[in-house]
């Protein structure tokens, strides 16, 4: 019978990935050693050059390539020289014997470098190797669930028992008995989480790197060239609260006003959502720093909306003289990618744009990174994408409760599972029961804006320890 063959099959993949597992952890070490090395020696001989490098982007050194720490060194540390006094000068004998020591030592620090570098390229090869074949050990342990589901039913229509008719749940530890089939847990049909999110290097964002970053901040001087600034009248600490908003905005992307409040207030320790911090926000728009943009979202029963900022050109002229990366926001994302830059198509899905930005806002208030339109190989084209530890989703937010097939399946190409957002619980409950309707979807999980619209009103002070997804299956 097809349920007697299985045991064996899914004894030889489980020690398969397991092996793979184990390749890869010691792969991952080396690596880690190799980029730690790599970090000490940037320290160590452009240590203001690297710092000035990670406080652009903190994140740098945790998913630079071999090619980018090769340009860092040659732009910093490979080229200096030491000089060389003239035979004639005083000291010129000592100058040149100093000199040639420290030639050899950068000559052997060069030869260490570019060993290091061949090792990371070889490392960063064998691992992409290694996801290749993981994901490859994944679709076959799909292929085995589906074969031994298949093969169930048909010993149920014939009178035998299947492990379902047995009431084992998934908490459950498998019986082990010798010849007994075991069904994969559903985890392991899920696909790995991806290395990279986008296929142009943009990252997820959350709150934790922002506000570590923060804790370092330094008063930032009103320039003199900025005149309205300068003439503005405000004070001290309030202008360093809307440079904190600015930096926020430039550097991670985040616009939505009520996110700039949020991490501000968690940043200089003051009550968030008071209107005194909103106005020092809005303040920037006056300043002709930022333009203020309100999204509206008219469909019954929401009718809610949301305040967006995005940088103006004096705006990135300033944060250019602090020194400042600045990076693409998430509003602007969404225009770029999902409006092409069309004013009537920005206009036509203004509705759509604040669900996106609303969601990912929800997520990172529980403690995910996340970020707008994700750029993925395959027909998947999600609104978002959310991470937490080993949990990650591209995500369709969704205003309609029209039936998607296409859609969802795509997704389950892309990663293994189905997540979406929808407007309310009527709509997330349709979507989510044709969801269940599809043989080839065996997990997804779903919430809605009203759920967390509503959560949020009701935990205000603890908003971090609600789920986000309101079901799962």
């Amino acid at each position: 019978m097809a349920g007697e063959q299985n045991p064996g099959a899914g004894q030889i993949f489980q020690g398969l990935i397991e092996s793979e597992k184990l390749l890869r952890q010691k792969a991952e070490e080396t690596l880690r050693a190799q980029v730690r090395l790599l970090f000490q020696v940037a320290s160590a001989f452009a240590g203001k050059d690297f710092e000035r490098v990670r406080k652009a982007d903190p994140e740098a050194v945790n998913y630079w390539s071999p090619q980018q720490w090769q340009a860092f060194y040659n732009q910093y540390i490979l080229p200096q020289s030491h000089p060389i006094a003239w035979a004639s000068e005083p000291g010129a004998k000592n100058a040149s014997g100093t000199s040639r020591k420290l030639e050899q030592e950068n000559t052997s620090l060069r030869r260490q470098l570019e060993v290091a570098l061949k090792d990371l390229q070889i490392k960063e090869r064998e691992i992409e190797k290694l996801h290749a074949q993981l994901e490859a050990l994944q679709a076959a342990f799909q292929t085995l669930g589906e074969n031994i589901i298949v093969s169930n039913a048909k010993e149920e229509r014939r009178g035998f028992p299947t492990l379902e008719s047995v009431n084992l749940s998934s908490t459950q530890e498998p019986v082990s008995d010798s010849g007994a089939v075991q069904l994969l847990p559903q985890a392991l049909l899920r696909k790995i989480k991806p290395r990279y999110v986008s296929e142009e290097g943009a990252s997820p964002v959350g709150y934790a790197q922002i506000l570590e970053d923060l804790k370092q901040w330094k008063p930032t001087a009103r320039p003199v060239r900025f005149t309205k600034i300068l003439e503005a009248g405000v004070s001290e600490e309030r202008w360093q609260r809307q440079c904190m908003a600015l930096y926020i905005l430039a550097s991670y992307g985040i616009g939505v006003r009520m996110e700039l409040d949020w991490l501000i207030s968690h940043a200089v320790g003051t009550k968030a959502n008071s209107g005194a911090q909103r106005l020092t926000i809005d303040k920037l728009a006056e300043l002709g720093l930022v333009t203020r943009r309100r999204l509206y979202e008219s469909t019954p029963p929401m009718g809610s909306q949301l305040i967006v900022l995005v940088l103006s050109q004096d705006g990135r002229k300033l944060c250019e003289l602090f020194e400042w990366k600045v990076v693409e926001s998430d509003w602007e994302r969404i225009l770029r990618l999902h409006c092409q830059g069309d004013p009537e198509q920005e206009k036509a899905q203004e509705a759509h744009t604040l669900n996106i930005l609303s969601f990912i806002r929800n997520a990172r208030y529980r403690g995910y990174r996340g970020m707008a339109v994700p750029l993925v190989s395959g027909k998947s084209f999600p609104d978002a994408y959310v991470e937490r530890e080993e949990e990650f989703s591209f995500v369709e937010v969704e205003r309609s409760a029209k039936e998607k097939t296409a859609k969802w399946q795509h997704q389950v190409e892309l990663q293994g599972h189905v997540a979406l957002c929808a407007l309310d619980q009527k709509s997330r409950t349709r979507l989510v029961n044709d969801c269940k309707l599809d043989r080839h979807i065996h997990h997804g999980h779903a919430t809605d804006m009203r759920t967390l619209m509503e959560l949020a009103s009701v935990h205000k002070e603890n908003i971090s320890e609600t789920p986000l997804w309101a079901e799962e299956w």
